[in-house]
């Protein structure tokens, strides 16, 4: 009897293995499954019909009865060896939810053997909440009567395993359900690369999105199939909502051949093989915004090699391109500033003869105006000849203001008449009573005026009048502001007019507001504007009044002071000595010159220690090839610290001419120079004079 139970049992287990090979893996089928669901179709066949002629035709012959059990005792043994050799995990429970069978392959998963396993449930081998849910979906196929698939993870005593089961009903001949089996495909390490290509990919997407670069990927046809957020700024359209467009439709890349407009991603993707390309294009969006942009495009291949789709990637350098224009300008601005600095220098050496010469011509031709006037004009020349030379220095370092306290409105005066020489634009002032004084360096601040009145005149091109109005305003400045009333500004672009090469004029440079705006900087004080389009602009420059006195140093001195003593002149151009000794020696002075740092530090030890002291040192702050005066001066206070050196610069924005003191000088003289400013700075050292 109990051959006839375990035969009955197989041909229910072969039906069972059967079916859900065939019918309950879906995609999840192994070559396995195949196997088995021959051998259990074969198996049955002979069962059923081993049992039909000998039991149930014959069952008279217990012998023969005995014969097909102990074959089917055999098939079984068999069959399970074939099912514990199966990389499937295998069982089988009656509807009570108790194991009739499992394979090797269950066993191994659930730690436990078959003969302890047989008779029992689910929570009697795994924890609660494991038996619970295989309930469940034991439950559900006998409630449904018909196959489910379960995708589960689950913890097992060697560690966490994900499977996908699939689980069947068994039914005899009257469809009565019998059983419950289940077949289970492992797909631990699946899901762990499920798992990490997922991490992987966002990985990909954070980093992407990341990036300050526009990254579009499509198939080979140009429809977009993936882009980061950047792209969405630069496109216009709202993150990844260009999915499934194709990518025509959405930009334009594209450069000039010549004249001609060539669309890249045409060529590009009527290319027969792809290949990596990169350039630089201009970008035009949906938007009709055009950008300049750096591109690449790769193709992606598959394993086979093929051409899968191309991703490309632009960067927008529309702003890294105009800061490089910008820099290369500023560069050369420098390099402008440079050479002005070296032409401002031997170019004063020149001017200092030339004023000098002309002034002690002046004091020969005293008795004659006619000739007298002409020498005046000729070194008022050489002033604003210097004057020019200086400009270029104004965005040069240590371009520092050489500062005197001064009434504005004379010096604003002076700049518009001169700017507006020529021009049909005539000037109306309106000054407050007693403006206060403000300290600032004369030539500078000309500057800002001179520029503002020429912006105002190419602004009324038909001609009108500038108002220029002064008053005193609190917080301690004189504001300053220009009126034209010509076509004014748009108010997009007035946050732009102070930068560097910003010009709505066809033929500007972009410097002169620029210039204005470096200049108030450097003095404390500030420059902005208002405009009206079609109605005229207002400049209004503040300038902080000055906490100094007015002095003798400030105030202008047609005397020439003569004296007596001796004064050493320390200089590399012969010009100098020739020029300077000349007026110092009509002055009434003795002179000596030296023409290095060396020389001088010599010349005046000698003189020191034969008790004949040198009274002056007028000592050149640039020597090229030899000591200069910087390094000279602490040289000759070492020897006397009384000494008096008057530093002279052909640089005369340098910084050492603006603070002479912190360096050991006692004054300082900015070349060029004539014989006013020389007797004055030589007499203020209270050296013995006679007028």
């Amino acid at each position: 009897m109990s051959y006839l139970i375990s035969c009955t049992t197989s041909i229910v287990l072969f039906c069972a293995i059967s079916f859900i090979t065939l019918f309950g893996t879906n995609h999840h089928q192994h070559v396995d499954h195949y196997l088995i669901s021959i051998l259990c179709g074969l198996l049955t066949g002979i069962i059923v019909s081993k049992l039909r002629s000998s039991w149930i035709i014959k069952n008279t012959d217990l012998k023969q009865l005995i014969e097909v059990l102990e074959k089917l005792k055999y098939k079984e043994a068999h069959l399970q060896a074939i099912l514990d050799n199966t990389s499937l995990a295998i069982y089988l429970k009656d509807v009570e939810f108790r194991y009739i069978m499992v394979n090797r392959k269950y066993e191994e998963l659930a730690n436990v053997k078959g003969e302890d396993i047989y008779g029992k449930t689910d929570f009697d081998i795994f924890p609660e909440n494991v038996a619970k849910l295989f309930r469940e979906q034991d439950g559900k196929v006998i409630k449904l009567r018909a196959s489910e698939n379960f995708e589960e993870t689950i913890p097992l005593p060697d560690g966490i395993h994900s499977f996908i089961t699939s689980k069947f009903p068994i039914f005899d001949e009257e469809g009565s359900l019998k059983f419950v089996g289940g077949v289970c495909t492992e797909i631990t390490i699946r899901k762990a690369m499920e798992k990490k290509l997922h991490t992987e990919q966002n990985r990909l997407e954070v980093t992407l999105n990341s990036i300050n670069e526009t990254v579009i990927s499509t198939d080979m046809n140009g429809v977009i199939t993936f882009t980061n957020k950047i792209a969405s700024e630069l496109v216009g359209i709202k993150y990844k909502k260009t999915i499934g467009f194709n990518i025509f439709d959405i930009i334009q890349l594209f450069n000039f051949d010549g004249e001609n407009k060539k669309n890249i991603f045409t060529d590009y993707f009527n290319l027969e093989e792809k290949k990596h390309i990169s350039g630089e294009a201009l970008f035009q969006s949906k938007s009709e915004n055009i950008r300049n942009v750096y591109y690449s495009f790769s193709p992606i291949s598959s394993e086979e090699g093929n051409s899968d789709g191309i991703v490309i990637v632009i960067r927008d350098v529309t702003e890294e391109l105009r800061l490089r224009d910008e820099l290369f300008n500023t560069k050369k601005l420098e390099s402008i500033g440079l050479l002005a600095g070296g032409i401002a220098h031997d170019f004063n050496n020149i001017l200092v003869a030339i004023i000098c010469n002309l002034n002690l011509a002046e004091q020969f031709a005293k008795d004659n105006k006619n000739i007298l006037e002409l020498l005046k004009d000729a070194e008022s020349a050489t002033f604003r000849a210097s004057e020019l030379t200086n400009q270029l220095l104004t965005f040069s370092k240590g371009n520092f203001p050489q500062r005197k306290v001064l009434s504005i409105d004379k010096l604003i005066r002076e700049s518009t008449d001169f700017a507006l020489r020529g021009s049909n634009v005539s000037c109306d002032y309106n000054f407050e009573d007693f403006l206060k004084m403000v300290d600032v360096d004369p030539g500078q601040m000309s500057q800002v005026f001179q520029n503002l009145i020429i912006n105002a005149v190419h602004a009324m091109p038909e001609g009108g009048t500038i108002n220029i109005l002064g008053k005193n305003v609190e917080n301690g400045y004189v504001r300053i502001e220009i009126e034209d009333h010509g076509i004014g500004i748009s108010e997009n672009l007035l946050d732009k007019i102070f930068d560097p090469y910003f010009s709505t004029k066809k033929k500007g440079s972009g410097l002169g507001l620029a210039i204005c705006h470096s200049i108030m900087s450097k003095h404390g004080g500030s420059i902005s504007v208002n405009s009206s389009v079609g109605k005229g602009t207002s400049f209004i420059v503040d300038i902080p009044v000055s906490l100094r006195s007015v002095n003798e140093d400030t105030l202008p001195s047609e005397i020439i002071h003569k004296g007596e003593g001796l004064i050493l002149i320390m200089d590399d151009e012969k010009s100098i000595h020739d020029s300077a000794g000349k007026i110092l020696n009509h002055l009434g002075y003795e002179v000596m010159h030296a023409y290095d740092g060396d020389e001088a530090i010599s010349q005046y030890k000698q003189m020191f220690s034969q008790g004949k002291p040198i009274h002056t040192v007028l000592m050149d702050l640039t020597v090229p090839g030899g000591k200069n005066g910087k390094i000279a001066v602490s040289e000759i206070l070492d020897i006397d610290s009384t000494a008096r050196v008057i530093v002279m610069s052909g640089y005369s924005k340098d910084p050492i001419i603006a603070n002479y003191s912190d360096y050991g000088f006692v004054s300082s003289l900015s070349k060029p120079f004539g014989m006013k400013e020389l007797s004055k700075v030589v007499n203020d050292l209270n050296v013995k004079i006679t007028t």
